[in-house]
């Protein structure tokens, strides 16, 4: 029912739900699958295999510009969640001159801020080479292998690079404050012949969402087990979530982080140079609405 492309503490309102009942209240039992394409995720969305994603907006903005069903129904990281992480050798941003950053995708998500982050080293695009290569886990693979010099990690797995000498060089919302990173996704189509469904989902997500960042030491021992990590570096991870602001406690989206998606988009060609951004092509209210209502 649930597809996110890969581990990582943007499933966190999902796994909270799953372990506190929330799903088992609202009747029904939802399972989570790790599907590291965001074009498969797309399409199983569109042909109601999936029924709900946890990814980049970019590919629902794109669906949309094709003429498709896909709508974002509520809010995930609205803030970059992600530290600059790099081989033990590399001290400053200046030292990223000739390295190798690995990304999830080219044209999702980090892969945007690199710019940012290499220019703060005084650095050109050309003095750095990116390369597609997967998600975060995948990610400090290569870089344990070092097959990639740089990749950008959210918590808590940034921590655990750090305790094995890796290089934190700081968190990406520096460069890129307001990003809507994740958002929750669906068919629209199907959400209009389920309606109650789309809305028994968010209210438990909605909870689930509420609960990690109000009580965050029971929620870090879900974590911690779900990320297969010490519930120290969970904990911490959760409470910096919190003091940054990037997962939203409402399930809220960011208009400005979803407009800073689109403008990127634009500027890759991957949708109209000469559409202007109106966030409600993209976003489905009623159902998060709903969702809060019923809570209220």
């Amino acid at each position: 029912m649930f597809a996110t492309p890969s581990r990582t503490l943007f499933a966190l309102p999902y796994w909270i739900a799953e372990y506190r009942g929330f799903f088992q209240d609202e009747g029904i039992a939802p399972h989570l699958e790790i599907i590291g394409s965001g074009e498969q995720i797309k399409a199983r969305l569109r042909s109601g295999e999936t029924l709900m994603s946890i990814d980049p907006a970019e590919g629902v903005m794109i669906d949309v510009h094709a003429g498709g069903p896909l709508r974002i129904l509520a809010g995930n990281a609205r803030k970059p969640p992600l530290f600059v992480i790099a081989q033990p050798e590399i001290k400053t941003l200046a030292d990223l001159r000739g390295k190798t950053f690995g990304v999830l995708s080219l044209r999702e998500g980090s892969s945007k801020f690199i710019p940012k982050i290499a220019a703060a080293g005084g650095l050109t695009p050309s003095d750095y080479k990116i390369v597609e290569i997967g998600g975060a886990p995948t990610r400090i693979k290569l870089l344990a292998e070092r097959k990639i010099d740089v990749g950008l990690q959210p918590m808590p797995l940034n921590y655990e690079a750090e305790a094995q000498g890796y290089t934190n060089l700081g968190w990406t919302g520096v460069y890129e404050p307001d990003y809507q990173f994740t958002t929750l996704n669906a068919n629209v189509e199907w959400a209009a012949r389920e309606p109650r469904l789309a809305v028994s989902i968010l209210r438990a997500l909605l909870r689930a969402q509420r609960f990690a960042l109000t009580n965050p030491d029971a929620a870090s021992d879900i974590i911690a087990s779900e990320l297969r990590t010490e519930k120290a570096y969970a904990l911490q991870a959760l409470r910096e979530t919190a003091s940054l602001g990037i997962l939203d406690p409402e399930l809220n989206w960011s208009d400005i982080g979803l407009a800073k998606v689109f403008r990127n988009l634009q500027d890759d060609g991957l949708v109209p140079p000469n559409t202007s951004f109106e966030v409600d092509r993209y976003v489905a209210r009623e159902y998060l609405r709903q969702a809060k209502a019923s809570l209220s």
